[in-house]
């Protein structure tokens, strides 16, 4: 399939999306990477926000691994105010024990408006046309078709901190343009992977939850994650990185981690 007509997701109707291979993850080759599983539910989530308003942040937790499959999406407007929304959102998917939910999603829009305050912002970072690309055979796993086909990925030291430029090769759901915030989101939850400092190939780092914290609109189609890992002798980990598109830093990305080495 050309990844020109390809996508993450199909829509089937009344929330219900199809998954593809390219959603599949690094950790087995029957569970989804955690990047398209957030970006499709954050955005849905979106779709329920007060007119005007952007979110400031999303958290997801995944509560088991996200298989290739049928996928619904839950969303609930838990309180609209006039300058915050909360919205929280679940994705359930079909098993051979029926449905169940896999990831839960809460998160919170800001209403922007006008109210000249300064703008303080971090020093913006070296673009994607600087460093190494990889390609989908470098990131050194066993299938062919995955996330790791289906995302530009360009690394890449910087500081003392590991620095990944991420963009999508193809199309969240089919027949649907990307949004700012699922760009941001379909990248956010790769922090674990492309900053960190524990081998790929001697440890695993899974996620339990993934959360981004956004100042503003993700601008263009590249997004970076500039960060690291911290881990203790006991087997939790954190992993932490700056997001930052063509003009500058959007926000934050914060990802609790199960440390465990490989057998």
């Amino acid at each position: 399939m050309s990844t020109a007509e390809a996508a993450f997701y199909r829509a089937r109707g009344e929330g219900r999306f199809a998954s593809t291979g390219l959603t599949r993850g690094p950790w087995s080759p029957d569970a989804q990477h955690g990047g398209p599983p957030m970006a499709l539910l954050g955005t849905r989530m979106a779709l329920a926000a007060t007119e005007g308003a952007r979110a400031g942040r999303v958290t997801c937790e995944l509560l088991r691994p996200i298989p290739l499959a049928a996928l619904r999406v839950e969303v609930e407007v838990v309180r609209a105010g006039q300058l915050v929304s909360w919205i929280e959102g679940a994705l359930w998917a079909d098993g051979p024990r029926g449905e169940r939910c896999v990831m839960r999603a809460r998160g919170v829009w800001v209403r922007a408006r006008e109210v000249e305050a300064p703008a303080l912002r971090d020093a913006g970072i070296a673009g994607p046309e600087e460093g190494e690309r990889w390609e989908g055979a470098a990131w050194g796993l066993p299938w062919e078709e995955g996330y790791h086909t289906a995302m530009e990925l360009v690394r890449r030291e910087e500081a003392g901190r590991r620095v990944a430029w991420l963009k999508p090769r193809v199309a969240l759901v089919e027949g649907e343009a990307w949004t700012a915030l699922g760009r941001a989101l379909v990248a956010v939850d790769s922090i674990g992977g492309v900053c960190a400092r524990l081998p790929f190939s001697a440890w695993s780092f899974v996620n339990a939850e993934t959360t981004c914290h956004l100042v503003r609109e993700v601008e263009g189609e590249w997004v970076a994650l500039a960060g690291t890992q911290w881990v203790e002798p006991d087997g939790v980990g954190l992993a932490e990185a700056a997001l930052h598109d063509v003009r500058g830093a959007v926000g934050r990305g914060l990802q609790s981690q199960v440390v465990a080495r490989r057998k």
